[in-house]
């Protein structure tokens, strides 16, 4: 073999391995929203993996974890800075404008889930909540200005009851039943809402309201 043959075939095989990794990367990386307000993707990644994702301008992103074994590093000119994920809770839910956060999955997890926002529009700043409703549990939230953007940390299966009568004339209209798995996002209209965990086990999301 000649040694332009060598070459080539060394070309070759680095690029056949660079596009190999990016299709890899590819099936563990799912657009499950985009709208005029946000656009929505749930990275999954095993060990060894690792994903870099960059606040979106002009509104930066909000990242929302749901397993245990994701590390997350938040990489800056002052050198990267890692940050602390604990209970499949983020203690730094938002990313800026153009900032850097590096995701990778722990060598003793066999994968880790994360849904990233990337904001297009905001009328306000955003506000984000997390809940836990019990079995039957039951909780009252809304907006009467703002949609708020519902991403579901486990399977879901809610009972959503929207009060139609306006301030000072609460009026319950038709009960409407959310199924949702995990890693889903879906937008509950503005208004005043009443929402029950219908499942037998605890029922997880967080609610970012626009």
């Amino acid at each position: 073999m000649t040694p332009i043959r060598k070459t080539l075939r060394i070309v070759c095989s680095l690029t056949t391995a660079a596009i190999a990794a990016q299709l890899l990367l590819a099936q563990h990386r799912k657009v499950i929203l985009d709208d005029s307000r946000a656009h929505v993707t749930l990275v999954t990644l095993v060990p060894g993996q690792s994903y870099v994702a960059e606040g979106a301008k002009p509104h930066g992103s909000v990242w929302v974890t749901l397993d245990l074994g994701l590390g997350a590093t938040l990489v800056s000119s002052a050198g990267p800075e890692m940050l602390v994920v604990q209970g499949r809770r983020e203690l730094v839910p938002t990313l800026g404008p153009g900032s850097v956060l590096r995701f990778s999955c722990s060598d003793r997890a066999e994968f880790a889930r994360v849904v990233i926002v990337d904001v297009k529009s905001a009328a306000q700043p955003l506000t984000l909540q997390s809940e836990i409703l019990a079995s039957a549990q039951e909780m009252e939230d809304g907006s009467d200005r703002n949609d708020t953007l519902l991403i579901a940390e486990s399977v879901l299966q809610l009972q959503d009851v929207l009060d139609i009568g306006g301030e000072g004339n609460p009026r319950m209209g038709h009960p409407r039943t959310i199924h949702m798995a995990t890693g889903g996002v879906t937008w509950v209209r503005q208004g005043m809402h009443y929402i029950k965990n219908l499942l037998p086990t605890s029922a997880k999301f967080t609610l970012i309201e626009w």
